[in-house]
């Protein structure tokens, strides 16, 4: 969307450091640093975890230099940050992109202070806005500010990403580029019948309809309206709910599941690492969160071909091309869900086709080699920003 120009001077590798506090597998970077061209940009990452994690071994495994500083918390906040003054000294990086709230916020200091210009992946949507506490909403939305005027540029992984920014933080059109995660076909073309059967005999699903969410166990993700959807569906139709994720919502989630009488009607998966087995196993899958930039669970779905009914936030539309390869309802109401629901099931077939055409809107818009491409433009912008 930028409407500078490249630079010529490609001849030595750029050099790019990213701001991470992942530990595990993350295939957005894979992605990237898999498809990006390695004699135009040198790839460094930052981690702010322990050593030995998961996304770091598959970065090494990359040829990737890889850092270590330590989780962050507020008593560190100090010790971290001359620390990452003082290795990124020694670096010296043309670029600092950075990932997620504490790395950012990390980020743009060192940046600011040694004249290094700092890219921003924004992976969250309005959730900073919607703190119920004012004086802590405040307090981020006042950070959120610094981070966006000290950010040479912002990537917006969804159009509603991009519109938060403009609309609601007033941050300039230019100063922004809608880039989505990449994607590609590979991780999905290995699951076999034969580990569908087994994960619905996991779940003695039988004759039932399966019905997937895949999220944290998190107030803002919708899970209550999705139960009581569930409860007004037709009491002939059989289904089991399975919720693939964890967090500390769970009790609340339990207690109304059993106001609802749909206890027996709900499995608790927690974290899996084989959750595109499950995905691949749905019926149907259900997204009902409040807040999200470009969920991945919505992307690996359409990646399976499966139908899917979501809230019509941030990234949804993007994902499902704003209703066309799924059902988009309102969100934080249980009747549109249920008539969503009711939507898919009374006619499955149709709901497969197309999601089967989403797949195909996916592996083009969300192309990794194309995403990686983007980025590598964005990396030789020149400093007219």
């Amino acid at each position: 969307m930028s409407s500078v120009t490249q630079s010529e001077d490609l001849m030595v590798p750029k050099k790019v450091v990213h701001f991470v506090s992942v530990d595990k597998q993350n295939y957005y970077l894979e992605n990237l640093f898999d498809y990006c061209d390695r004699s135009k940009l040198e790839f460094l990452i930052i981690a702010f975890t322990e050593e030995n994690t998961q996304f770091l071994t598959r970065m090494k495994e990359r040829g990737i230099k890889c850092y270590a500083m330590g989780s962050i918390s507020h008593l560190r906040i100090p010790y971290t940050l001359l620390s990452t003054i003082k290795l990124i000294r020694e670096i010296k990086p043309d670029v600092i992109h950075t990932h997620l709230f504490n790395p950012t916020m990390i980020g743009v200091i060192v940046g600011k202070l040694l004249g290094i210009p700092v890219y921003v992946t924004r992976h969250h949507s309005d959730a900073v806005h919607k703190i119920s506490s004012i004086w802590k909403r405040r307090l981020y939305l006042t950070i959120e500010a610094c981070i966006n005027s000290a950010a040479k540029l912002i990537i917006a992984p969804a159009r509603g990403v991009y519109n938060i920014l403009i609309i609601n933080e007033k941050v300039k059109p230019e100063k922004i580029e809608i880039i989505p995660y990449g994607q590609r076909p590979e991780r999905f073309a290995n699951i076999k019948s034969e580990t569908i059967e087994r994960i619905r005999n996991e779940f003695q699903i039988g004759n039932k309809l399966m019905i997937i969410c895949v999220s944290r166990l998190y107030k803002m993700k919708g899970h209550t309206y999705l139960l009581q959807a569930l409860a007004k569906i037709n009491q002939d139709l059989p289904f089991k709910l399975i919720l693939v994720g964890d967090g500390d919502f769970r009790p609340y989630i339990e207690k109304e599941a059993e106001r609802l009488n749909l206890t027996d009607e709900i499995s608790f998966a927690g974290w899996r690492e084989d959750v595109l087995d499950i995905i691949a196993s749905a019926d149907l899958i259900v997204h009902p969160s409040l807040e999200d930039a470009l969920s991945s669970a919505l992307i690996e779905s359409l990646m399976l071909g499966k139908p899917i009914v979501a809230t019509d936030i941030s990234g949804a539309g993007d994902t499902l091309c704003d209703g066309t390869f799924g059902v988009l309802v309102k969100p934080a109401d249980a009747e549109a869900l249920k008539t969503g629901i009711e939507t898919v099931i009374n006619d499955l077939p149709a709901a497969i086709e197309k999601a089967k055409k989403g797949r195909e809107w996916i592996l083009d818009y969300m192309d990794a080699e194309r995403v990686a491409k983007e980025h590598e433009r964005i990396y030789f912008l020149t400093d007219n920003l």
